[in-house]
């Protein structure tokens, strides 16, 4: 079991790892490690040069967590489930650690070539309800999942009287149960109601992404429009397919809750690291495909599009303070209190961020970061079994 929680930790760092060499190539032409240049700047030798630093930076830290993660496997192998979880995060860290002397270069560049670029580069459109209606969102996925966690719920009230009197709660860091509990249907329920809560937020979060308002080219604003399109719905489908995924992990979980039958040793980590990894692969390939925002998509475009005349009413000029370096704090965070946007599109690495200097934003943050500090707390609490 050890050796296969290793094995996952390698393949994910190395994942990890390749995607964050390749995301300078994913960005936009015109932003350069949180810069803002000219968008031919990105052929020149010096910015060729800026990514080749980021590539080694990134690949020495990669081999680097590779040896730890190699020597904390022959040092404390029952630590390997831990390590798959905390081992990623390190990941971050080499990331910051890569960029940051990147963004400071490509800071004094532009400085030393002069580049003013102008701020009138994007455009945002109206409420995306005059552009896309929740009708076409790809619902059949999260239909799906909700049914998978229904089927289970269903089994589980059917099978409940002949259940045995003491049912699984937990199962231990060597996959075994170590917790038990009298039978209840309150007990029983609980991982299929926490699934359907998953399926809800799900499918918010992919509606929220459909709805929310796109950043555009002012120069090309129907190519750059047909673009925003194609890649939310792409990102759409990966999410619902995330979605089937995670119902599906639940649904497999809830049959060793069950314990209708003698499970495999390789039943709870297949259920669980499986599902997981089959559906973060759509949702990684697509901003691979597609580019930041789906700036390297190439969607057919009718003459009216061509034309762009259905968009004059729809595009306005974007908060100028989004195209402004100093705005951009390391280059990664965007802060300004005078842009009223929650949400913006990120300069490096994923495609949606937060304007941290609005309250909304903050809660958010500070409450995805509570949740990961206490999740990770008690993961780690009940693998070392420390008395509180």
């Amino acid at each position: 079991m050890n050796l296969f929680l290793f094995i996952s930790n390698v393949v994910l760092i190395i994942f990890i790892a390749a995607l964050m060499a390749v995301t300078p190539v994913l960005n936009r032409k015109s932003l350069l490690f949180g810069v803002r240049v000219p968008e031919g700047a990105a052929d020149l030798p010096e910015s060729r040069g800026l990514k080749r630093g980021y590539f080694a930076i990134t690949l020495a830290g990669c081999l680097a967590v590779l040896g730890l993660a190699v020597l904390q496997y022959v040092c404390a192998p029952d630590l390997t489930l831990l390590a798959l979880m905390y081992f990623p995060l390190v990941m971050v860290g080499v990331q910051f650690a890569a960029f940051f002397p990147q963004w400071k270069k490509a800071t004094a560049l532009k400085e030393q070539k002069g580049w003013r670029v102008p701020l009138t580069g994007l455009a945002e459109t109206r409420s995306a309800a005059e552009r896309e209606r929740l009708s076409s969102l790809p619902w059949s996925w999260y239909i799906a999942g909700a049914a998978l966690i229904l089927a289970a719920v269903g089994l589980t009230v059917a099978v409940f009287p002949l259940l045995p009197d003491q049912i699984i709660l937990h199962w231990g860091p060597d996959m075994q149960p170590d917790q038990w509990a009298d039978k209840n249907l309150r007990d029983l329920l609980l991982m299929p109601f926490i699934a359907l809560g998953t399926v809800a937020l799900m499918a918010g979060t992919n509606a929220v992404i459909y709805r929310q308002k796109l950043q555009v080219s002012a120069e090309h604003p129907a190519l750059s429009f047909a673009q925003h399109k194609m890649y939310r719905r792409m990102m759409s489908h990966a999410l619902g397919f995330m979605t089937l995924n995670l119902a599906l992990m639940f649904a497999a979980l809830q049959l060793g809750t069950l314990n209708l039958f003698a499970l495999p040793l390789w039943f709870i980590p297949a259920a669980t690291i499986a599902p997981c990894v089959l559906g973060m692969l759509p949702v990684l390939y697509v901003p691979i495909r597609a580019g930041q925002s789906g700036c390297k998509l190439k969607p057919t475009l009718s003459q009216e599009d061509a034309l762009g005349e259905h968009l004059s009413s729809q595009v306005k000029l974007a908060h100028p303070g989004r195209g402004d370096d100093q705005y951009w704090k390391l280059g990664m965070f965007y802060y300004n209190p005078e842009d009223p946007a929650v949400l913006v599109e990120n300069r490096f690495g994923g495609n949606g961020g937060f304007n941290y200097a609005r309250r909304p934003a903050q809660l958010l943050v500070a409450a995805i970061a509570l949740l990961l500090v206490v999740s990770y707390g008690l993961i780690t609490y009940m693998a070392f079994k420390v008395p509180l």
